[in-house]
């Protein structure tokens, strides 16, 4: 293959026509992967591909014979990076790790991780980028884009290259799943008139994880840390420091869980740190050390019993979205 040829990604969503775009979906609905070839010059451009459907302006033929393609997904190098390293503000440079994947021309898109864990695999939710090499028959290779560099702050919208995002409900909980397998980056932010990290699925820090879950839901809360939460929620439960048998207590009594006391979505506010209650585990209808916290620190984000989360004996204080308060009294 010469220099006219160049290798796209397209996706493709409950069956409907292929083109090259990313995609945010539910976990619940279909996303398939297929590599297209352009073949330009002379005037023409021909876009061969074994997609059903495609929305294209070139002239689409199928699937050459004696052509192949490897999948190779490409997530972070790195669980974590670090913004205020030395006590300054940088943004730290993203780097990326391609791994292989599967072999073929169209493939059901995956968001499972190669190169580490996220949530649990009963959600398949997170985001995963992709790239795609494909071999003619004469030997030559020819790839989609790709993130070779390491640049400070991850890929800007214009070099980034195809994505793929569930989420695992339309919910709270379910949009910040959709950030699952990728990195943490403490002191995430917007980079000039690039969007916050977090909207560009680079990397979040936990506070950073909380709100973009609410603007995924089209609330217009600005991205903040976990120290300045309080203005955009209200306490539900103050400072929590006792517990007994793994069950917290406040003022010597059990704290409930259900519609009347702690509920899924709720903040789980530690110094300097912030995590989502889940689901109640252990003793149900009490809050204890088993029930599951969704947060991430320093690794990707997970969905894990407070018991095991490092933040199981620190204090803590309950506080609900004054967003996600409101909908609830609607």
């Amino acid at each position: 293959m010469s220099a006219a040829w160049a290798v796209i990604v397209l996706t493709t969503m409950d069956g409907g026509a292929a083109r090259a775009v990313d995609v945010l979906a539910r976990a619940d609905q279909q996303v398939s992967l297929h590599v297209a070839v352009r073949e330009e010059g002379a005037g023409r451009c021909v876009l061969y591909t074994d997609a059903p459907k495609v929305r294209s302006g070139c002239v689409v033929r199928g699937w050459p014979k004696g052509w192949s393609a490897t999948w190779y997904k490409v997530e972070s190098a790195e669980a974590a990076y670090d913004n205020l390293a030395g006590g300054r503000f940088a943004f730290a440079p993203i780097r990326w790790t391609r791994s292989r994947w599967r072999d073929a021309v169209s493939v059901e898109a995956d968001v499972t991780p190669i190169l580490r864990q996220g949530l649990p695999e009963a959600w398949k939710a997170g985001t995963m980028r992709y790239q795609v090499a494909v071999s003619g028959p004469g030997g030559g290779v020819v790839w989609s884009p790709g993130l070779e560099e390491a640049a400070p702050g991850g890929p800007k919208r214009r070099n980034d290259i195809r994505k793929v995002t569930l989420r695992w409900a339309d919910t709270y909980l379910g949009y910040m799943a959709e950030l699952a397998g990728l990195p943490y980056v403490f002191g995430s932010a917007a980079q000039g008139r690039e969007p916050h990290q977090a909207e560009r699925r680079v990397g979040v820090d936990c506070a950073d994880l909380m709100v973009y879950g609410l603007r995924r839901m089209g609330h217009d809360v600005a991205y903040r840390s976990s120290r300045t939460l309080s203005p955009v929620s209200r306490a539900v439960v103050p400072r929590i420091t006792a517990r007994k048998g793994g069950v917290y207590l406040f003022e010597g009594a059990p704290i409930t869980v259900g519609p009347d006391g702690v509920r899924p979505g709720d903040w789980l506010v530690f110094e300097g740190h912030v995590g989502a209650f889940v689901a109640d585990r252990g003793q149900l209808g009490v809050l204890d050390e088993q029930d599951l916290l969704m947060h991430i620190a320093w690794r990707e984000l997970a969905v894990e019993p407070l018991l095991r989360s490092g933040y199981g004996a620190a204090p803590f204080e309950i506080r609900r979205a004054n967003a996600l308060a409101l909908e609830s009294a609607n």
